[in-house]
């Protein structure tokens, strides 16, 4: 019997593996893309899906993928962005894999869309890129602050990337843009030729590197100023961003040379309530020079408390938090029982539904978020 040339059989395991993947059949998946790679290891794609997988599976080291050709070296700087953040604590060498995934992915535009010298809007326009609005964690976090923006200053643009999923986070979301663009069926040309034409004077992106990201979008450059910001915690280097928003924890004083772009503190916390100082950069010497945009003082309104939503669901994450701690904890005592330390073979033994003391479920019905117009 023939087998199929090995160009086609390259292509069948490729397909199998993304099909897999999807289904969630990881072990599968992984040995498809490792057939692909024995037939061919020169293809840094395939290299990305099987490293990431073999993350999802705990299969360790993560990085020898056992393919002749393809060394530890090889298989970690074709990690892939989301692969890296948990492959190395070293934000330069996130940024190289950033940087490689980069290079063979969306390529520099012919041109530049968005004028030198930005705009003259009476309020400043700010565009929020994203494939994420829909139930992901990244619209829970960023409803509040589009609700918040003061609109006597700043027009709010939605370009949405998304398939309706029809939740409930999603309406609260595109309740709180003035305008919403849906760009999911466009091309990225054509997506960027029409932020450009909405004259956006800071586009916001909030995918990073990630699943469903545009980049090709911000590499024409549609609008004067552009950030990222909330959906990729690593380094994002795309020339064309001007700032990566970020607090003291995602980039630790003193780590700023390691990112690019470069790093933007955009938000602090104090106990109760909620600042969002937004291009506060704008303030800094020089840089009414570089950015024309030297109206804005901030994006959101500060020294407001936090909702009783929010409230509430701080006290359900501290309850978990709490039965994590019980959990690992009653893992060790039964594993030192054992004489097995550290496995923790009966861990769904004996502990599932428990609560914490002082931390119960909340009986009452979750209300509906108020719509801010």
């Amino acid at each position: 019997e023939l087998l199929p040339p090995a160009e086609a059989r390259r292509q069948i395991h490729i397909q199998l593996a993304r099909l897999l993947e999807d289904r969630g059949r990881l072990g599968e998946a992984i040995e498809e893309a490792r057939a692909a790679l024995l037939i061919d290891p020169d293809q840094p794609d395939v290299i990305q899906h099987l490293v990431h997988n073999r993350q999802r599976t705990t299969t360790w080291p993560v990085t020898e993928v056992a393919v002749p050709g393809i060394s530890e070296e090889l298989a970690a700087r074709h990690a892939g962005p989301l692969a890296a953040l948990a492959l190395v604590d070293d934000p330069a060498r996130q940024a190289e894999i950033c940087a490689s995934w980069i290079g063979r992915k969306p390529p520099a535009a012919p041109r530049l869309l968005a004028p030198a010298g930005g705009y003259a809007h009476d309020r400043l326009r700010i565009g929020y890129l994203s494939s994420d609005f829909c139930r992901h964690a990244m619209s829970y976090l960023i409803a509040e602050l589009l609700e918040r923006h003061d609109r006597t200053r700043f027009e709010i643009w939605g370009y949405d990337a998304t398939r309706d999923d029809g939740s409930d986070v999603r309406a609260r979301v595109l309740a709180a843009l003035d305008h919403h663009v849906p760009i999911q069926d466009m091309t990225d040309e054509a997506a960027a030729a029409r932020i450009r034409a909405d004259e956006i004077d800071i586009l916001i992106d909030l995918n990073g590197l990630t699943k469903g990201a545009r980049p090709a979008i911000l590499r024409a450059k549609p609008a004067p100023m552009q950030v990222t910001y909330l959906g990729y915690i690593g380094p994002v280097p795309l020339p064309e961003l001007d700032y990566l928003l970020c607090d003291a924890v995602t980039v630790p004083p003193g780590a700023e040379a390691d990112y690019s772009p470069r790093p933007l503190r955009d938000t602090e916390i104090v106990p109760g309530r909620r600042r969002v100082p937004f291009l506060a950069v704008l303030q800094e010497p020089g840089a009414v020079k570089r950015h024309p945009l030297r109206r804005s003082r901030g994006l959101a309104d500060a020294d407001q408390p936090l909702d009783p939503e929010r409230r509430h669901r701080a006290r359900q994450m501290r309850c978990q938090i709490a039965l994590g701690r019980e959990t690992a904890g009653l893992v060790q005592r039964r594993s030192d029982r054992l004489g097995v330390a550290g496995q923790g073979q009966e861990r769904n033994d004996g502990w599932q539904g428990q609560t914490p003391s002082g931390c119960r479920p909340s009986q009452r019905p979750r209300r509906k978020p108020r719509i801010a117009r």
